[in-house]
């Protein structure tokens, strides 16, 4: 999935059944979402959940949101930059 052996690192809130990983920013750009997405694909694939993902930072690159809704990635930021 990510071309060699990583380190994935997210966290993941468990709430009613529903699994959701959170990354934490402070500036995120469209290789956060992407990143964040892919981690999405592989967690839903070792343990057959589809997760909500969810991406909070203190700005969001304009091309980065875009990026995000388009993948549903779902974005809690305080300015679009």
């Amino acid at each position: 999935m990510f071309g060699h052996p990583s380190v994935i690192d997210v966290d993941v809130l468990i709430r009613d059944n529903e699994h959701i990983l959170v990354e934490y920013k402070a500036s995120i750009d469209r290789g956060d979402v992407a990143e964040l997405y892919r981690e999405g694909i592989l967690y839903e694939r070792v343990n057959k959940v589809k997760p909500r993902l969810l991406i909070v930072g203190s700005a969001i690159r304009k091309r980065a949101l875009e990026l995000a809704r388009e993948l549903g990635v779902e974005v809690r930021a305080s300015e679009v930059v």
